[in-house]
Protein backbone atom coordinates (compact mmCIF):
# COMPACT_ATOMS: atom_id res chain seq x y z
CA UNK A 1 0.00 0.00 0.00
CA UNK A 2 2.11 2.45 0.66
CA UNK A 3 6.12 2.86 0.10
CA UNK A 4 8.45 3.44 2.56
CA UNK A 5 11.96 4.41 1.51
CA UNK A 6 14.76 3.97 4.05
CA UNK A 7 17.53 6.07 3.76
CA UNK A 8 20.80 4.76 4.88
CA UNK A 9 22.36 7.17 7.31
CA UNK A 10 26.66 6.34 8.92
CA UNK A 11 29.71 5.20 8.09
CA UNK A 12 30.27 1.42 6.53
CA UNK A 13 32.63 -0.49 8.62
CA UNK A 14 35.55 -0.21 5.91
CA UNK A 15 35.38 3.28 6.30
CA UNK A 16 35.76 3.40 9.97
CA UNK A 17 38.69 0.75 9.90
CA UNK A 18 40.19 3.22 7.41
CA UNK A 19 40.06 6.48 8.94
CA UNK A 20 41.18 4.69 12.44
CA UNK A 21 44.39 3.15 10.21
CA UNK A 22 45.31 6.81 8.69
CA UNK A 23 44.87 8.58 12.00
CA UNK A 24 46.99 5.98 13.30
CA UNK A 25 49.75 6.33 10.66
CA UNK A 26 49.23 10.22 11.53
CA UNK A 27 49.95 9.70 15.44
CA UNK A 28 53.04 7.61 14.77
CA UNK A 29 54.41 10.17 12.51
CA UNK A 30 53.52 13.51 14.59
CA UNK A 31 53.83 12.53 17.78
CA UNK A 32 57.38 11.97 18.36
CA UNK A 33 57.65 15.31 17.39
CA UNK A 34 55.70 16.99 20.19
CA UNK A 35 57.52 15.19 23.10
CA UNK A 36 61.12 16.22 21.47
CA UNK A 37 62.58 19.03 23.68
CA UNK A 38 65.33 19.91 21.60
CA UNK A 39 63.03 21.22 18.57
CA UNK A 40 61.20 23.51 21.40
CA UNK A 41 64.67 24.57 23.02
CA UNK A 42 66.20 25.28 19.46
CA UNK A 43 63.16 27.58 18.30
CA UNK A 44 63.43 29.36 21.96
CA UNK A 45 67.29 29.91 21.76
CA UNK A 46 66.29 31.30 17.72
CA UNK A 47 63.53 33.56 19.10
CA UNK A 48 65.48 34.78 21.95
CA UNK A 49 68.65 35.68 19.96
CA UNK A 50 66.09 37.37 17.14
CA UNK A 51 64.34 39.12 20.17
CA UNK A 52 67.98 40.61 21.58
CA UNK A 53 68.80 41.99 17.79
CA UNK A 54 65.17 44.09 17.42
CA UNK A 55 66.07 45.28 21.01
CA UNK A 56 69.41 46.22 20.72
CA UNK A 57 67.94 48.52 17.71
CA UNK A 58 64.93 49.78 19.41
CA UNK A 59 67.46 50.65 22.51
CA UNK A 60 70.46 52.33 20.75
CA UNK A 61 67.75 54.62 18.65
CA UNK A 62 65.41 55.08 21.78
CA UNK A 63 68.03 55.95 23.89
CA UNK A 64 70.71 57.61 22.02
CA UNK A 65 73.87 55.11 23.41
CA UNK A 66 75.51 52.67 21.23
CA UNK A 67 74.29 49.01 22.00
CA UNK A 68 77.02 46.17 21.07
CA UNK A 69 75.54 42.46 20.41
CA UNK A 70 77.99 39.96 21.12
CA UNK A 71 77.54 36.60 18.77
CA UNK A 72 79.63 33.05 19.70
CA UNK A 73 78.81 29.48 19.48
CA UNK A 74 78.20 29.93 23.24
CA UNK A 75 75.63 32.12 23.18
CA UNK A 76 75.02 35.89 23.06
CA UNK A 77 74.91 38.96 25.08
CA UNK A 78 73.84 42.65 24.78
CA UNK A 79 76.20 45.81 25.91
CA UNK A 80 75.16 49.18 26.63
CA UNK A 81 77.90 52.44 25.71
CA UNK A 82 78.26 53.74 29.43
CA UNK A 83 79.51 57.22 28.54
CA UNK A 84 77.46 56.95 25.26
CA UNK A 85 80.28 58.50 23.35
CA UNK A 86 80.93 56.91 19.99
CA UNK A 87 84.23 58.25 19.78
CA UNK A 88 85.73 56.83 22.98
CA UNK A 89 82.92 53.74 23.61
CA UNK A 90 82.86 51.90 26.55
CA UNK A 91 80.16 48.95 26.63
CA UNK A 92 80.43 48.18 30.01
CA UNK A 93 76.90 48.71 31.00
CA UNK A 94 74.89 45.34 31.12
CA UNK A 95 71.49 45.62 28.71
CA UNK A 96 68.54 44.10 31.19
CA UNK A 97 65.37 42.83 29.85
CA UNK A 98 62.72 44.56 30.07
CA UNK A 99 60.55 41.95 31.41
CA UNK A 100 61.95 40.31 34.15
CA UNK A 101 65.07 42.58 34.87
CA UNK A 102 68.32 40.17 34.13
CA UNK A 103 71.07 40.24 31.45
CA UNK A 104 69.50 40.46 28.01
CA UNK A 105 72.05 37.44 27.11
CA UNK A 106 71.49 33.62 26.66
CA UNK A 107 74.60 31.43 27.23
CA UNK A 108 72.20 27.70 26.75
CA UNK A 109 72.66 27.19 23.77
CA UNK A 110 70.86 23.74 22.55
CA UNK A 111 73.60 20.98 22.16
CA UNK A 112 72.90 20.19 19.10
CA UNK A 113 72.51 23.96 17.48
CA UNK A 114 75.86 25.73 16.18
CA UNK A 115 76.03 29.20 15.48
CA UNK A 116 77.33 30.88 12.36
CA UNK A 117 77.38 34.82 13.06
CA UNK A 118 79.22 37.50 10.07
CA UNK A 119 80.65 39.29 12.99
CA UNK A 120 81.18 38.44 16.78
CA UNK A 121 79.92 41.90 16.95
CA UNK A 122 77.12 43.65 16.61
CA UNK A 123 77.08 47.25 17.30
CA UNK A 124 73.26 49.60 16.50
CA UNK A 125 73.87 52.77 16.61
CA UNK A 126 71.85 55.73 17.85
CA UNK A 127 71.38 56.24 14.19
CA UNK A 128 69.62 53.30 13.11
CA UNK A 129 72.82 51.46 11.39
CA UNK A 130 74.63 48.29 12.58
CA UNK A 131 78.80 48.08 12.18
CA UNK A 132 80.85 45.79 13.09
CA UNK A 133 83.99 46.08 15.71
CA UNK A 134 86.30 47.71 12.91
CA UNK A 135 83.15 50.21 12.82
CA UNK A 136 82.37 49.09 8.65
CA UNK A 137 78.52 48.80 8.22
CA UNK A 138 77.80 45.41 8.28
CA UNK A 139 75.96 45.26 5.28
CA UNK A 140 73.00 42.71 4.61
CA UNK A 141 74.19 40.46 7.74
CA UNK A 142 73.27 36.93 8.49
CA UNK A 143 73.18 34.72 11.91
CA UNK A 144 72.92 31.12 10.87
CA UNK A 145 71.36 28.25 13.45
CA UNK A 146 72.05 24.91 12.37
CA UNK A 147 70.33 22.32 14.40
CA UNK A 148 67.25 19.77 13.68
CA UNK A 149 66.23 22.56 11.11
CA UNK A 150 68.27 25.58 9.72
CA UNK A 151 66.91 29.00 10.98
CA UNK A 152 68.77 32.72 9.81
CA UNK A 153 68.84 35.77 10.89
CA UNK A 154 68.68 38.91 8.95
CA UNK A 155 70.28 42.13 9.86
CA UNK A 156 70.12 45.01 7.60
CA UNK A 157 73.20 47.20 8.04
CA UNK A 158 71.45 50.76 7.11
CA UNK A 159 68.73 50.61 9.58
CA UNK A 160 69.61 47.53 12.09
CA UNK A 161 66.45 46.29 11.04
CA UNK A 162 66.70 42.00 12.35
CA UNK A 163 64.33 39.70 10.98
CA UNK A 164 64.12 35.50 10.20
CA UNK A 165 62.86 34.03 7.08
Amino acid sequence: MFSVKFKRHGFTLIELVLTLVILGIVAAVSIPKFFNASTFEERFFHDDLLSAARYAQRLAVGSGCAVRMSVSGTGFSLDQDSNCDTSSPSYSLVVARPSDSESFSNVDVPANVSITAATSSYFFLPQGGVVDASNVSVGNSTIVLVGGLTRTINIIGATGYAYSN
